[in-house]
């Protein structure tokens, strides 16, 4: 054992000394054995001997530092795949940019760059780790000539993944190979998406016939989005003049129930120039359109339909969007004035008017009531606070704070601050035994609440 304040680590002076009579070969069995015992010397004999000028070292040194840090990253990987995650992922990437720098740098030949591919490849397969988009990239890097990138293609298209296999498809058509593409992609298609890119296919290759009836198999087979699906069909159909085939398509989508706002918009268009064809499906995009659009769907019907037919679906459109979202239908019925209905469903619906579940955020609906409806908006207030108070949250104390202060402000303007002292003295006594409430309340004492 060293002595006190004596170095245990191995300095200079000392490897010198105990390494002195060795050969140079002894030498270099020592450092390789050190080496390989720890990535980071590995690392850091690969980069120091870089500045070693040597003839052919830099292709050496280059060759070794690519399977050295595939090497590093493989394990991390394999790690990654077996327990599907790996604290090391970091590192992982880290190892992987560095491959990628190699790569940018220098010209490796292809019997260097092939056992990485292959052996990236069997990692992608195992498809656990997270590493798949980034190996696969990495491939695209690694196979550099067009039969490089064939090569890649065929190995993706035995992926367990129908992603990569559909990678694989594009690869093949990117590079040419109709037939590799076609017999790919039909292999693999589960997406609205898949069944319009080979019948794009086979639309260039005057199949027209075989590419519509294609998609029209994607309305029996296909059980995610269908918007790309209808606009394709409805495309096709409605060049050709077939208004019997797209009934037909109006009809299976309201059977399927998917993206039905995109097919009903879609008839709106084709109706443009029939009023009476067109109404129905006007009526229907309020009932199936983007959420964040009701009230702007509810707005077209008023705007496009006639004054009269516009007065007779009145009622029933607002039942619609009153089902669809509350908020925006108090927003529509405060818009067309009709204030003292909103109040009355606000005071009937406590619920609805809490302002931490979204439909009266922000009291972006009551604030619009107090001009005309002061005091039963600070009742509401009043019942907000209550209730936030008796959640026992709080974080909720500050944000109770802000609503008495919005109390106090419509009382003040309505010249009711007496009700105002009277309900506030009240509320302070019934909660004073909440400290952290009392102390926001305190510090608003010598200013608003007084």
């Amino acid at each position: 054992m060293p002595g006190k304040g004596e170095e245990s680590a191995m300095n200079f002076a000392t490897v010198k000394r105990l390494l002195a009579n060795q050969s140079q070969d002894e030498l270099f069995k020592i450092i390789a054995k050190l080496s390989s015992r720890n990535d980071k010397a590995d690392s850091w004999l690969l980069e120091y001997s870089k500045n070693i000028k040597m003839e052919d070292n830099d292709e050496f040194i280059a060759i070794k530092q690519l399977n050295h840090y595939w090497k590093i990253a493989r394990g991390i990987i394999k790690e990654a795949n077996e327990y599907g995650g790996s604290p090391k992922e970091d590192k992982g990437y880290k190892t992987l940019s560095k491959i990628e720098d190699l790569l940018s740098e220098h010209e490796f030949q292809w019997e260097v760059r092939q056992p990485i591919v292959d052996e990236m490849l069997e990692e992608v397969y195992e498809d656990n780790s997270g590493f798949e988009d980034t190996l696969v990239e990495m491939c695209e890097l690694l196979c550099q000539t067009k039969e490089e990138k064939l090569y890649l293609a065929e190995k993706l298209k035995k992926s367990s993944s129908s992603y990569y296999r559909k990678y694989a498809a594009s690869m093949f058509e990117e590079h040419g190979m109709e037939s590799e593409f076609e017999d790919t992609l039909s292999q693999n298609l589960q997406y609205g998406s898949d069944y319009i890119k080979l019948a794009n296919f086979y639309k260039k290759n005057k199949q027209k016939d075989r590419a519509i009836q294609l998609v029209e198999e994607a309305l029996e087979k296909v059980q995610s989005r269908m918007d790309e699906v209808y606009e394709w069909l409805f495309k096709e159909y409605k060049k050709n003049k077939e208004d019997s085939k797209i009934l037909e398509l109006y009809n299976k989508a309201l059977k399927k129930k998917r993206n039905l706002d995109t097919v009903v918009n879609l008839m709106c268009q084709y109706y443009k120039d029939d009023y009476e064809k067109r109404k129905p499906y006007l009526l229907k995009m309020v009932e199936v359109c983007d959420h964040a659009k009701i009230k702007q769907s509810y707005y077209i019907c008023q705007r496009e339909l006639k004054e009269d037919d516009f007065k007779q679906e009145h009622k029933h459109l607002q039942d619609v969007v009153k089902e669809r979202s509350i908020p925006q239908y108090l927003d529509i019925l405060i818009e067309e004035n009709q204030e003292e209905e909103v109040l009355r469903q606000l005071q009937a619906h406590p619920f609805w008017r809490n302002s931490l579940n979204n439909m009266d955020r922000n009291h972006c609906l009551t604030k619009r009531l107090k001009k005309k409806y002061p005091m039963e908006v600070c009742e509401m207030y009043w019942q907000e606070c209550e209730t936030l108070c008796s959640e026992g949250k709080k974080d909720n104390y500050r944000y109770v704070v802000s609503v008495l202060k919005e109390i106090r402000d419509i009382s003040d303007k309505n010249k009711k601050l007496d009700d105002w002292k009277q309900n506030f003295a009240i509320f302070v006594e019934k909660h004073k035994r909440k400290r952290i409430l009392m102390e926001y309340i305190d510090k608003e004492k010598s200013g608003v609440f007084h």
